[in-house]
């Protein structure tokens, strides 16, 4: 059996196999596994666990980085396995892969999960309900915007929500209202978060980091500034 599943910036090859009359099943990660596709990692794995399989290997020799959540994907198959009765071995890992491994061991490794919504709702209003800050926008980090959202978003449930229905519009109206003026600037913070990840606080070690640096240094400040007003920048509705 062979299949291959591919997620963003990595595929993972999974082959069954059988060594002196044992069978073993075979991972292969190719590429570069960070807080962006780990979910999806951790899900191919899982299914994999999920079969029990006796001996598990995972062949690492085509992963070029990895950061702490894939780490905390494989350690997470390794206590599963262990439950089960079950071997995890990871094979051939890089140089940079295998210092990672070396250096971090399970009882130093700190896991705080960044949770974001890459698409986020249709719309930020199901019946009498408007949703407001992570619940509607709930975005990585990267753009520092989390706080500041969630308090335009307070503003904007007042000023679009409460004052008009005090003043006789219908709920639903106002709603209706709150949803236009927040899902697309939210919708855009996201994006925008996931930009800055990618290019940014993901991209892994080596050329790509010196590729990065040197564009950002030869960028000038001012379109760098205007790159970011679009999210910095925001009037309150009146």
């Amino acid at each position: 059996m062979w299949y291959n599943k591919c997620v963003d910036l990595l595929t993972v090859s999974v082959t069954a196999r059988e060594s002196a009359g044992e069978p073993y099943t075979l991972v292969e990660i190719v590429g570069e596994a960070d807080v962006t596709n780990t979910d999806d990692l951790r899900r191919l794995l899982d299914e994999e666990v999920a079969q029990q399989p006796r001996t598990l290997i995972i062949d690492l020799s085509g992963l070029r980085f990895m950061d702490s959540s894939a780490l905390h994907a494989l350690l997470r198959v390794n206590r599963s396995l262990d439950r089960q009765g079950g071997v995890l071995a990871l094979v051939s890992p890089q140089p940079a892969v295998a210092k990672i491994l070396r250096l971090t061991t399970a009882d130093r490794l700190i896991r705080n999960d960044v949770y974001h919504l890459p698409q986020g709702p249709p719309s930020y209003v199901t019946g009498r309900v408007a949703l407001i800050g992570d619940a509607a926008h709930a975005c990585l980090p990267t753009a520092g915007q989390g706080a500041a959202t969630a308090l335009e978003d307070a503003i904007c449930v007042g000023r679009l929500i409460a004052r008009p229905v005090r003043e006789g519009i219908p709920l639903a109206a106002a709603l209706t209202t709150f949803d236009q003026a927040r899902r697309p600037r939210g919708q855009r913070i996201v994006r925008t978060a996931m930009t800055i990840a990618r290019f940014g606080a993901d991209l892994g070690p080596g050329w790509r980091q010196t590729a990065r640096d040197t564009v950002l240094r030869l960028l000038p400040p001012a379109l760098m500034l205007r790159g970011g007003a679009s999210i910095a920048r925001w009037t309150p509705p009146a």
